[in-house]
């Protein structure tokens, strides 16, 4: 049977299915098996779906009740697991589509440098086809907590990626919730100590108005500070110290993110009910922030003002009135 599985969960995406699903079956390479998951989707992607079916031996569809993104990419993965003695698993956002040699190149990457994942680098686009020069891509290895703390957006994202099928075997997204990577995807990178990357956008991601990233912020939200969180508990209680010492400051950054999205919705309620927590939230992960040695006044003003903003302000005043001093007694 196929040797890579690609999971592609389907959800109102008419506009979009054609594309991605041309993209995955125009691959030079060819030994992969694609089960798009039709998530109860009230447009026409179900009979998309079915077509491609017709169309090409390797397209496998499952229909189901909508349950969300993670729980379509739970069914594709349980369904590999059952019915494909596939060894690789991708997944692959409907609304996204891939460069023709996006499955050879990582798994050559793979082979190549003995490793069990292979990610490669995205292309943020608002629909054009990015042009791609494959004789310039560089596969780097990495130890997999350097990675994280240095390509962490790819890191946590679940696709442009190839993973080991049995890495999931006891590893599910969490259904009901936005950002559901950002609880899973680092427990499958720290499964091993290397990861291969390749330096090349060859992940086409588009950028759509109605998106969850872009959308005004809510409540929901706030999933992303548990999110870092538990990777924060994870790094901590397996000895990832780096990783560790990162996630403080991101966890840092992803409650000023909530805190910059509650004053931008400009909803009273919200302000009353979540910023003095967040605020409290934020001066407690500063002030371990303050312990590593790479997190300095020098190299972090910005977070300083975020928390002591009145101090900040004479800080920046007086400086102001120095610098203007050494510049005319320079003259």
């Amino acid at each position: 049977m196929a040797k890579i599985s690609v999971v592609v969960p389907v959800y109102n995406v008419e506009k979009y299915l054609c594309r991605c699903v041309d993209s995955i079956l125009a691959q030079t390479f060819s030994d992969f098996e694609l089960i798009l998951v039709d998530d109860g989707s009230p447009d026409k992607c179900g009979a998309i779906c079915d077509e491609y079916t017709k169309k090409d031996s390797r397209v496998y569809v499952i229909h189901k009740e909508n349950g969300g993104l993670s729980d379509s990419r739970n069914v594709g993965i349980k369904w590999a697991i059952e019915n494909s003695d596939s060894e690789w698993i991708a997944f692959i956002d409907s609304d996204d589509w891939i460069y023709e040699k996006y499955l050879e190149i990582l798994l050559d990457g793979i082979y190549k440098y003995n490793c069990n994942i292979a990610v490669c680098d995205f292309t943020l686009t608002s629909g054009d086809t990015p042009s791609l020069d494959n004789g310039s891509l560089t596969y780097q290895v990495w130890k997999t907590e350097d990675f994280f703390c240095e390509r962490v957006v790819q890191a946590v994202s679940a696709w442009a990626k190839i993973i080991k099928k049995t890495d999931l075997k006891s590893i599910r997204f969490p259904k009901g919730i936005i950002h559901e990577d950002e609880f899973v995807t680092h427990k499958i990178l720290f499964k091993h100590d290397k990861v291969v990357y390749i330096d090349l956008g060859m992940y086409f991601n588009q950028q759509r108005e109605d998106s969850i990233t872009k959308s005004q912020w809510t409540p929901d939200k706030l999933i992303t500070i548990e999110a870092t969180k538990q990777k924060l508990d994870f790094f901590s209680q397996n000895g990832y110290k780096k990783a560790e010492l990162y996630c403080e400051t991101l966890l840092f950054h992803n409650i000023q993110r909530n805190i910059n999205g509650v004053i931008e919705s400009g909803n009273n309620d919200y302000a009353k009910q979540y910023l003095k927590k967040l605020y409290r939230q934020r001066k407690a992960i500063f002030k371990k922030c303050l312990r590593h040695k790479s997190f300095s006044f020098k190299k972090n003003k910005w977070e300083f003002e975020m928390v002591y903003p009145r101090i900040m302000k004479i800080y920046w005043i007086v400086n102001s009135k120095f610098s203007f001093v050494r510049k005319v007694g320079k003259k």
